[in-house]
């Protein structure tokens, strides 16, 4: 992560779990309180807004469509937040559509969260999965504050199966 993102975390901020669909439940399970709200921008992977029911939270999708090749912004994040709001599920590369979130964008965001004190999980998993010159950019590398308010959710499986 260093080396990619510029980003170190030390020891004892880094969980090794089965594998991310298990470290995203039990990252709900230990970060919401009951009717927090989740930010999941859509389309999105089917499992997300389950896990965040399960840990008795509140799914937002934030529908973003064809027209803007679901391309997320800051702007359709600001839309949805309420005062409830917890955490933001950010996924880029995203499943199911591929979409790689630009990495200004993605600073935009991250500033967002920071400024409202939103969590930020942002499954990775495909970041090394990338085509056609697109750049990967986690929100944890913004600044110092974004990294403090972004848990980077990542797996082996997909980039090195």
């Amino acid at each position: 992560f260093v080396r990619e993102q510029g980003v170190r975390y030390p020891a004892a901020g880094v969980v090794v779990t089965a594998g991310a669909k298990q470290a995203l439940y039990e990252l709900f399970q230990v970060l919401l309180d009951p009717g927090d709200e989740v930010v999941i921008p859509a389309p999105y992977w089917v499992t997300y807004p389950d896990q965040v029911v399960l840990a008795g939270g509140v799914s937002v999708v934030a529908p973003v469509g064809m027209d803007r090749q679901f391309a997320f912004t800051a702007e359709d994040l600001r839309k949805v937040l309420t005062p409830r709001t917890r955490a933001l599920v950010l996924n880029s590369p995203q499943n199911p559509a591929g979409v790689v979130i630009g990495p200004d964008e993605v600073a935009r965001i991250a500033d967002l969260c920071v400024e409202r004190d939103i969590a930020i999980i942002s499954d990775e998993v495909y970041g090394k999965l990338l085509y056609d010159g697109a750049v990967h950019r986690s929100p944890a590398s913004v600044s110092r504050e974004a990294q403090r308010q972004t848990i980077v959710v990542d797996a082996v499986s997909k980039s090195y199966a």
